[in-house]
């Protein structure tokens, strides 16, 4: 169960904000006074709205918690009946199972695999119905459907917008010391196109010198005194690339996250001793576990320095959507769980289920991985990193489909 994490950094995993007129806000619903209790499977049928033209339709969700199974029930019931009222679905989903044509009498028969993530009832469900896939959340207010892939009918997966950008921002900080608020040693956007099944991972050099709101100064430094909310405002002012939020971790964070998803393979691009971070590697696939992996990310007296450091931080991300991708949808929930316990995010239940679903629909090797580009120069005596002006085409590029494009041979 917990053998299941770091993924959020490559969706850390993968994700703009989510999705059409009913796009979701940052305020998070008012907490339940108990947590979720698993209620016994029901079969639930939709008393008809109308006496001729209803289709009946039966539904049976198994191991569903107290809510869940009516909510799935009444979803299938409006796909059958779509001149009824709809339920508390997103437009985008309204949309994408508009004019399906469902068999009368169709039985459907699900199993729900859910977590709850926080004490105040906040909680994440996968529910699979044969090929069927339903993304669920409860806020801490009910359980609402935000997302579904309904392979029975043929239809594609819909998780909200189809192209998503999320900042993944891992600090230095070592343990004993505030893992969300410090400097930032890693800094990426992530981000997805799920109809493409590809995405991107653009590394800024920690050093880069962007405008903050106490004037110009090093990247890195930016979350110690604006947090991660500065540094989602900054890399969006940098870029122009709308995010949906963020996810930060600290070294030992990190290390739990590996360690919980049960190691990550990382193909080493070549050899490498380094004493202040502990890199130890030969060059070729190792089998990375939280302190190697740390070790790794960390090492940046290589040639290249940090921009070479980045672009592995990059290829560690890579490295995980490999190994998420062959594993089961229905461990995600449990994957959200560990992810809320070692980071921190701005990014509500619901936009997490969804952006963590998209990773699992992914070819990894539509996955971009690029550093941008800079010249090494100083201000206000310290070494600092100018961003070129050629990286606008890749900004351009990434905001438009998430993904980059292939560089020409």
């Amino acid at each position: 169960m917990r053998r299941i994490a770091a993924a959020l950094f490559a969706l850390a995993i993968v994700g703009a904000a989510c999705s059409d007129d009913d796009a979701v806000t940052t305020t998070v619903a008012p907490p339940t006074t108990a947590a979720p209790t698993t209620a016994a499977p029901t079969t639930t049928t939709t008393a008809p709205t109308t006496t001729e033209a209803h289709i009946p339709i039966a539904v049976n969700v198994a191991d569903a918690p107290e809510g869940l199974q009516d909510v799935v029930a009444e979803f299938y019931d409006w796909i059958a009946n779509q001149d009824g009222p709809r339920p508390d679905i997103r437009n985008g989903l309204a949309q994408s199972v508009s004019g399906v044509v469902v068999d009368e009498g169709m039985t459907i028969r699900a199993t729900a695999h859910w977590t709850l993530l926080k004490e105040d009832g906040r909680s994440a469900a996968v529910v699979i119905a044969d090929d069927d896939v339903i993304l669920a959340a409860n806020q801490g207010a009910g359980w609402k459907i935000y997302g579904a892939h309904l392979a029975r009918f043929g239809l594609e997966p819909w998780f909200g917008d189809p192209v998503r950008h999320m900042l993944a921002i891992g600090t230095d900080a070592r343990p004993g010391q505030d893992q969300e608020i410090f400097r930032a040693d890693s800094i990426h956007i992530v981000s997805s196109n799920l109809p493409e099944q590809g995405g991107s991972i653009i590394g800024f050099p920690r050093d880069s010198y962007v405008a903050g709101s106490r004037g110009n100064d090093k990247f890195t430094h930016i979350n110690t005194y604006d947090g991660p909310e500065g540094m989602v405002e900054t890399a969006e002012a940098v870029s122009g690339i709308p995010l949906e939020g963020y996810v930060v971790t600290g070294f030992l964070g990190f290390i739990r996250l590996v360690n919980d998803f049960g190691g990550v393979e990382v193909d080493i691009p070549f050899a490498m001793a380094d004493p202040k971070s502990k890199a130890y590697f030969s060059a070729g696939p190792r089998l990375m576990w939280g302190d190697n992996a740390l070790a790794f990310t960390r090492n940046r007296s290589i040639s290249g320095g940090d921009f070479t450091r980045s672009f592995h931080h990059g290829l560690f991300i890579q490295s995980t959507l490999m190994e998420l991708v062959q594993r089961d949808i229905t461990v995600l929930p449990d994957l959200l769980a560990v992810l809320y316990e070692h980071s921190w995010t701005n990014m509500q239940v619901n936009q997490l289920l969804t952006l963590g679903a998209t990773a699992f629909y992914l070819d990894s090797e539509k996955v971009g991985n690029a550093v941008l580009s800079g010249s090494v120069g100083s201000a206000g005596g310290a070494s600092v990193v100018f961003l070129s002006e050629s990286n606008a085409e890749i900004y351009a590029d990434v905001a438009d489909d998430g993904m980059l494009e292939p560089e020409d041979d």
